[in-house]
Formats: C-alpha cells, structure tokens, sequence
C-alpha cells in the first residue's frame, strides 16, 4: 500500500511535458538565408514563424515538434530579388506557400551556463520535397520569463531555440536552372516559443488555424 501511495506521489510531482507557441507576440522569431555567387552574397531572412514545440524537461529526448515557415516570407535585400525567388524558378510560392521541420528524434548534449546543446533528426520539407536530417541546437528553457520579455504584459515561461545548418537547395528542386548561384545555402534560427498562463478575469479567445 505504502509502495503504491510513493509511486502515485512521484507521478504527481513529475514535471509535466511543456507546450511553447512559435508565433511570438513580438514577431521577433527568424530565420537568416545566406547563399553565394561568383559576383556577390545573396542573402535575406524569413519572419512569419509558427509552430509548436513540447519540451519534456524530465526527460529531453522525448520531446516533439513542428516549426512551419510561411514561404512568403522569405525576402532578400532587394524587392526584385525577392519577387524572383517567390517565382516558379525558385520557392514557387504559391504551389508550395510552406516549408517545414519536424522532429523526430532528439539526442541531448551538455548543459552549460543555463543553456543545453543537442543534435535533432527531423524530416525538412522545402519545395514540397522531403529529407531527413540531423541538426546541431541549443535550447534553454526560462522558467517566468515571458513576464519580462512581454514587458509584464504577459506571464508564463519562455523557451529559446538556436540552431545553424546548410541544405543543398538541388536536392530540393530550387532553383535548378541557376547553377552560377551556388547551391549550399547557409540557415541561421533563431525561435522564441512561449507558454502564457492563463490569466484571471480573462476569457480565452478561440483562434482560427491559418490553412
């Protein structure tokens, strides 16, 4: 009896798995492009982020999710440049309006300093193509801190995501026909995702998913 009172008292103060918003509030959230040419850089960034991540602090390697990226969004310096790469040559926007990641396997490093690196296998879907890979990140978890992010607007926790990795934009069918544009392209993300508490008082609004 005593034995199954300790096993029912440790599941109840496990840390439950948190679930974190990817559409930031601030709409601070991106991701950096970088290719290169014999003449110059191209580089650019894309903004309009969402998705979910469910972070199990107890035990990292069982966490999931999804971060969607509206290909629209992606711009580079100049106004031409951007309208070329929304083309049918390039993203093709409007046949392929999203590119995505979604974790599937998750393997933790060390933690140091607040923060822990890990390496993440996902399926990567570009130009409605998809590969596996696996990428290096790093993650912290700031427990109370979307207080201070959101100028006390807010309440709740905040989780931040870095990673850095190169695709080869061939093997997605971007841009074929341009091989004097080179065919690595550097990504840089930078993700914030947020879990707001429930505030007194105030009713939830229903959100309506986009697609």
């Amino acid at each position: 009896m005593k034995l199954a009172l300790f096993a029912v008292a440790l599941v109840a103060v496990a840390p439950k798995p948190l679930a974190f918003d990817l559409k930031d509030p601030k709409g601070v959230n991106s991701v950096q492009w970088l290719m290169d040419s014999p003449l110059e850089p191209i580089a650019g960034k894309a903004s309009e982020i969402s998705g979910t991540v469910v972070y199990d602090e107890e035990h990292p390697e069982k966490s999931t999710g999804k971060v969607v990226i509206q290909a629209k969004s992606m711009e580079a310096p100049v106004a031409l440049m951007t309208q070329h790469m929304h083309g049918k040559d390039w993203l093709d926007v409007k046949t392929y309006p999203t590119m995505s990641f979604t974790v599937k396997k998750v393997q933790k490093g060390e933690t140091l300093a607040g923060s822990t690196a890990g390496v993440i296998t996902g399926d990567f879907k570009l130009h409605g193509v998809t590969k596996e890979i696996t990428v290096p990140v790093e993650i912290r978890l700031v427990k109370g801190g979307l207080a201070a992010k959101m100028g006390g607007r807010m309440k709740g926790d905040v989780f931040r995501i870095r990673t850095e990795f190169r695709i080869k934009r061939s093997d997605y069918g971007v841009g074929e026909q341009f091989p004097s544009v080179g065919d690595e392209v550097e990504l840089r993300c930078a993700f914030v995702g947020i879990r707001a508490e429930k505030q007194p008082g105030v009713a939830a609004k229903a959100a309506t998913p986009k697609g």
